[in-house]
């Protein structure tokens, strides 16, 4: 099978930095990705090239929604949803999402609790913790 992907604006970074998000599409989905003036041409098997498609069409809307992972975590992603057929790029960011807005915020501390008030030093020569010494602020 072989696809004409049109190139849009701001899809660089899907590239990976020095085309290493492209390259792991070829080498874990079979594919022949071929970057051009006026599109990215993919060719290989079809479950691969769907794949791929799928690929840029999530990166597409994810864009759209705002959403712009920095190539660490897009290369991440892309490891995922390179193994795993059911994996999905959007499915990833939407989990993501659901996580982060999830989590609890972390406790607030109180003026009392905000520092330490002694410090355990350990003893070079038996390896028992010294007495504890009072620390001022």
């Amino acid at each position: 099978m072989k696809i004409a992907l049109e190139i849009t604006p701001n899809l660089e970074p899907l590239f990976g930095t020095r085309d290493e998000n492209l390259r792991l599409m070829e080498d874990s989905l079979g594919v022949r990705i071929d970057l051009r003036s006026d599109a990215v041409h993919v060719e290989g098997p079809d479950e691969g090239v769907t794949k791929v498609q799928r690929i840029f069409q999530d990166f597409e809307a994810l864009r759209r929604q705002g959403v712009n992972p920095h190539n660490g975590e897009l290369n991440g992603m892309l490891r995922l949803v390179v193994a795993d057929p059911a994996t999905t790029l959007r499915s990833l960011a939407d989990s993501g999402k659901q996580r982060s807005a999830g989590s609890s915020p972390a406790p607030s501390t109180s003026a009392n609790t905000s520092r330490p008030s002694s410090r355990t030093t350990w003893s070079s020569a038996s390896g028992r913790p010294a007495p504890a010494k009072l620390i001022s602020p």
